[in-house]
């Protein structure tokens, strides 16, 4: 359970290093299906390390 922990904790700290805002917003969606419309935006932009303003810019381009 704790290499488990630790190989998720390793993959998050590579997508905020690697990632742009985007490609962590789609790789979250991909992760976490149902999670979205479940959780406040701002809770998301949080975890994804990026501004509600920025989350919510990037959700209405993909929408198109």
């Amino acid at each position: 359970m704790l290499e488990n922990a630790f190989i998720i904790k390793e993959k998050r700290e590579r997508d905020l290093l690697l990632l742009d805002a985007r490609e962590r917003y789609l790789d979250f969606l991909n992760e976490f299906p149902t999670l979205e419309s479940r959780v406040k935006q701002h809770m998301i932009a949080s975890y994804l390390g990026i501004s509600p303003i920025s989350l919510s810019r990037i959700r209405k381009n993909e929408n198109h």
